[in-house]
């Protein structure tokens, strides 16, 4: 039977919304750009195919590559040019062979589901319903891990790659000096990593303008700080400290929903002072603040731009908010 790689996409589709998730822009983009790599070769995809696409389309990957030594622009020549070598015609591993990713039997031993089954798996962890671009990263280093544990790298054919610990070269199964990065490096960086692009501060008489913004920048990609998203991870948890470390050091921007509300609740000075105090210590452009009226606000000098939604709708909110990310990563890169 011919495989398509929309008939794929679709049954990954369908299978991560029965099982109660939904995908980010980014994180869906590699999923589709893996599936149609793999069809116009005519493979099966394993862990060199999701290394190859997260290689390209994750600024956030190539950087922390770089930092450790690695070249991902020269790694990818090396892994098209793997990738092009490969023949399954005759081997069973061609694209119209493989299964789905709704396939329940051995889902174990099949690339494709296990590396779908792990993403999940640290959706979960972190107390989340939709899915992120790091979450495969992490995916990718667990599948291999999992198949192909360190003591295990005494079996490679290329003595250069019998190490007692696990790279990026390990996954293609040949030495790669470029790819040469550990994965408790890799590991080490994504904990660190801020977990949001946006964190949204308001006040709640103001949650239908937040609750606007947080769903039309969430369908654009941006993870997003929105309370009622977290309710299972704040449950149980002490807010102060949780929501201080949130605002402080958790968002690559905040969002202040500025009006007479925000300035007289308990709970908005706390993430104020938590988001003022990274803007001052980083000395970063961090808060980004949303006029509903002219309350001052303490802390936040005149001089620092703002976007004001009497005079702006929510959609052009939501638009500037992911331009300023764009922005962002291409002052980082």
């Amino acid at each position: 039977m011919y495989l398509t790689s929309e008939t794929v996409l679709e049954d990954l589709l369908n299978y991560v919304k029965d099982q109660g998730f939904v995908f980010s822009t980014e994180a869906l983009k590699i999923f589709s750009k893996v599936e149609h790599l793999c069809r116009s070769y005519n493979v099966c995809p394993f862990s060199q195919e999701y290394l190859l696409i997260l290689l390209e389309e994750v600024p956030l990957f190539q950087q922390i590559i770089r930092k450790y030594g690695g070249q991902p622009d020269l790694a990818l020549s090396e892994l098209y040019k793997n990738l092009q070598g490969r023949d399954e015609s005759d081997g069973g591993f061609d694209y119209d062979s493989s299964d789905l990713y709704s396939n329940l039997l051995k889902r174990e031993l099949i690339t494709r589901s296990r590396i779908l089954d792990l993403t999940l798996d640290n959706v979960k962890r972190n107390n989340r319903k939709q899915i992120y671009d790091t979450d495969i990263i992490e995916a990718l280093l667990n599948i291999h891990d999992e198949y192909s544990p360190v003591w295990n790298n005494g079996d490679y054919r290329e003595r250069r790659l019998h190490t007692s610990f696990n790279t990026l070269a390990h996954i293609t199964g040949f030495y790669c000096d470029y790819l040469w990065v550990r994965f408790e490096d890799i590991r080490r960086e994504l904990n660190e990593i801020d977990i949001y692009d946006l964190a949204i501060s308001f006040a709640g008489e103001d949650r239908e303008v937040a609750k606007s913004i947080a769903h039309l920048v969430t369908k654009q990609g941006l993870r997003t700080f929105y309370d009622e998203y977290e309710k299972g991870d704040l449950w149980g948890k002490d807010l102060f400290t949780h929501l201080t470390e949130v605002y402080s050091k958790k968002a690559r921007f905040c969002l202040m929903i500025v009006s007479e509300f925000y300035a007289r609740k308990k709970w908005t000075t706390v993430e104020r002072k938590a988001a003022q105090a990274k803007a001052f210590q980083e000395d970063i452009e961090y808060i980004l603040p949303l006029r509903l009226d002219d309350t001052e606000i303490p802390g936040l000098l005149p001089t620092i731009g703002y976007i004001d939604l009497r005079q702006s709708s929510i959609e052009e909110v939501a638009v500037l908010l992911k331009r300023k990310l764009i922005a962002d990563q291409c002052i980082e890169k």
